[in-house]
């Protein structure tokens, strides 16, 4: 029996560490990672696929590489790019993605801000099947965490990353051996399931908050949500100048 050729797609911190201690400790032929250096200063002391790739020699994939390859399973893991659909067809198992929300009511971006946001008692990711639409393939699997009164949306991305890797090496031997369960996402709107798109210009135009809006306790989850100590918080206008609100707990 041939081992299965695979694929990673992903650069962060999140992305090798699935690639070497779940990826690289299956039975199978490595082609290489589609990734890139990381540039966010936020990420400078994670390790990166693509430095682990050039420490070991492994092979940095552009796209248009892919096909020729030959590959049967690619695994996407917090990629930042769009795979075409050309790519996709190329992989004879399928490419699966660790997207970072409960599927289908959350695909797209900023899944765990819009979490808070929406006032959800759960976050999750979901493993599913890449297909052309946003986020809208097969699900292999999904794996959830009780949304905590102090949690924001940074302790619920990062509680995703964590998420990312168990459902990930739960889910892979039975992928590589093609015997994983799948679900059609249709069938779960059909069911009655929410469908919802979030994009970052959706996103973003949340963090502004107005003091006066009736609903406080809607206003303390944007506030949460757009907690980090990484990027911009949601912020409101007194006097004509913009003040920033952070959450705290006493």
């Amino acid at each position: 029996m041939t081992k299965p050729r695979v694929i990673l797609f992903g650069s962060i911190g999140i992305a090798r560490k699935c690639l070497t201690e779940i990826i690289l400790k299956r039975d199978i032929d490595f082609l290489g990672a589609c990734c890139v250096p990381l540039e966010d200063t936020w990420r400078k002391n994670e390790e990166s696929v693509y430095d682990y790739c050039l420490e070991n020699n492994i092979p940095i994939l552009e796209m248009s590489d892919i096909a020729a390859l030959r590959p049967d399973v690619g695994f996407s893991v917090r990629f930042n790019q769009i795979i075409p659909a050309d790519v996709i067809s190329a992989f004879k198992l399928g490419i699966f993605n660790t997207h970072g929300g409960i599927l289908p009511q959350y695909r797209g971006v900023y899944s765990n801000i819009n979490a808070l946001i929406q006032g959800e008692q759960y976050y999750g990711v979901t493993l599913h099947y890449v297909q052309q639409g946003i986020d809208d393939g097969d699900i292999v699997a999904i794996k959830k965490v009780h949304i905590e009164d102090d949690d924001t949306g940074f302790t619920l991305y990062k509680q995703g990353e964590e998420l990312c890797y168990y459902v990930l090496s739960e889910n892979i031997d039975a992928i590589l051996d093609g015997s994983n369960e799948r679900i059609s996402q249709q069938e779960l709107v059909e069911s009655g399931q929410k469908v919802g798109v979030y994009t970052v210009k959706s996103t973003i135009k949340k963090k502004k908050v107005d003091l006066h809006e009736n609903d406080q306790e809607r206003i303390y989850r944007v506030i949460r949500a757009f907690d980090s100590p990484h990027h911009e918080p949601a912020y409101t206008y007194i006097n004509g100048k913009k003040v920033y609100l952070r959450a705290k707990w006493e």
